[in-house]
């Protein structure tokens, strides 16, 4: 006789039940999962999308500048909102090395690494020592100089730096390369002694401009009070670039004006030669003006040869507002390219600084009276009609401060063959999240606005140094709340440098 046992069909069925639960639970957190992953994928397609939108908002904002950089750089650059997501343009505030800052990056405002191409006969250039991070350091300037110029340690005044025999010397040899710097990254191919981490980006160990808490400790410092604009903890690579020229045209693009090379205006000549030479392009002059550049022109306050467009302003006393009109019919070489010049309207003062015979404190001076100079409209005094183009022009390089000149002879001689008041290379670090803050992106382009449309030459992925800004934009945006006030300085709603 079979006895029936109705419970284990009972407890089969429950376990059937138990397993398949199980199964269920298992599959439905794979899926969640899945459900996450791809949100989160589509996040960073969203933060891609976000980031490529606003390279184009950079391509437009250069797009015919005419080398304009004051303007291109008063381009509102944080927490622009595109699409559904946002966008900023991190920029490093020279003057704070703790606060973030904001806008597109002229290049033309850093000191060339490739300025050996634009050097003249009489060896003028940048000095590389002045800048941060380098505390004067000879060897170091001349390794840099010898990678790109190929020319022997010995060729050099000090006898410094790396050349073809310390590269060959080395375990895995290699060989000096000699030609311009192509990237500002390149310099790493340079004596490793000399070229270190520490050397690029100090402390920035996201290279976003600014020390954060954590940098600022690594820094050997534990106080927001922390400054560090002038120190090796800054880096050089805020300062530092490989892009950067100009055409030198034959004429005036804007009137068909024939330009004159001002060293070919020879002081002592006959006045009839001179000013058969000059009067063409002083013409939208006062007449009275116009004859006294050509009695100076003919004896200058100071004898001798004139050696650029600013020595020969200085010497023949045409005022700060005048040079605005006549300096684009001027010039001081017949090449066709001029290479490697520093935008004196939007370099730093640490960048000033690098330039013949001006220290820090005589830059100091120049970035107040540059201040003054676009503030009042380009005029003297800061009254009357503002002429067209004088945030393309350096003519406040001619202003006094009182009765002393802001510059000395020597200093125009030796500086007016390194400087420009035009731009047409720009960079811009953009960072981009997508609207619920689960994707973002970061990238450095670097724009070449010469012709219309502009081109992007360089383009490098920073994403993988992680987010650089401050993490509760992200909070806020994963929660679905308003984002924090930004928190630094930048260009906002309004044109300039101002806080917000």
């Amino acid at each position: 006789m079979i006895r029936r046992r109705p419970g284990i069909i009972f407890i089969t069925g429950m376990w059937v039940i138990v397993i398949l639960c199980a199964i269920v639970l298992i599959f439905a957190r794979s899926m969640r999962t899945e459900v996450a992953a791809s949100s989160n994928r589509f996040s960073v397609q969203q933060a891609n999308a976000v980031e490529l939108g606003a390279e184009q908002y950079v391509l437009a904002a250069v797009d015919g500048c005419k080398g304009d950089a004051v303007t291109v750089l008063a381009t509102p650059a944080e927490q622009i909102p595109i699409g559904n997501g946002y966008f900023w343009i991190l920029q490093t505030y020279a003057d704070n090395d703790y606060t973030y800052a904001f806008g597109i990056t002229d290049e033309s405002s850093k000191v060339n690494l490739n300025f050996s191409d634009a050097i003249s006969s009489n060896n003028i250039h940048p000095s590389l020592t002045a800048l941060p991070g380098l505390n004067g350091s000879q060897d170091v300037a001349d390794s840099i100089v010898l990678w790109a110029s190929g020319l022997s340690a010995s060729k050099l005044t000090s006898g410094q730096g790396a050349d073809t025999n310390y590269y060959q010397s080395l375990q895995r040899p290699y060989t000096l390369k000699g030609t311009a710097f192509e990237s500002v990254e390149e310099l790493f191919l340079v004596s490793r002694q000399d070229v270190t981490d520490q050397l690029m980006y100090g402390s920035d160990l996201d290279h976003n401009g600014m020390l954060d808490d954590n940098e600022q400790k690594v820094a050997g410092s534990l106080t927001t009070a922390f400054n560090a604009a002038s120190d090796t903890t800054r880096g050089i690579f805020p300062f530092i670039t490989v892009w950067g020229k100009e055409s030198n045209p034959p004429k005036n693009p804007a009137t068909d004006v024939t330009r004159v090379n001002v060293i070919t205006v020879i002081p002592g000549s006959q006045l009839a030669t001179i000013k058969a030479k000059l009067m063409p392009v002083l013409a939208d002059l006062s007449l009275t003006t116009q004859n006294s550049i050509i009695q100076k022109a003919k004896s200058p306050l100071v004898p001798g040869l004139f050696k650029n467009v600013l020595d020969f302003a200085g010497r023949t006393g045409i005022k700060p507002e005048d040079f605005t009109t006549v300096a684009p019919n001027l010039k001081w070489t017949d090449q066709p390219t001029l290479n490697g010049l520093i935008n004196v309207n939007t370099a730093s003062q640490q960048v000033l600084a690098t330039l013949p015979s001006v220290n820090a404190d005589i830059a100091a001076s120049l970035v107040m009276a540059r201040e003054d100079w676009l503030n009042s409209g380009g005029v003297s005094g800061g009254s009357g009609a503002s002429p067209a183009g004088h945030s393309t022009s350096y003519g406040w390089l001619l202003n006094t401060q009182g009765t002393t000149p802001l510059l000395t002879l020597t200093q125009k001689q030796r500086i007016g063959q390194l400087i420009t008041a035009h731009s047409y290379f720009y960079s811009a670090d953009i960072v981009a999240v997508s609207g619920e803050g689960r994707g973002f992106k970061r990238v450095r382009i670097v724009v070449n606005a010469t012709n219309s449309p502009p081109v992007i030459i360089y383009r490098k992925d920073l994403t993988k140094l992680g987010w650089p800004l401050s993490p509760d934009i992200l909070t806020a945006l994963r929660k679905g709340q308003p984002m924090p006030a930004a928190s630094g300085y930048g260009t906002g709603g309004a044109n300039g440098l101002g806080q917000f």
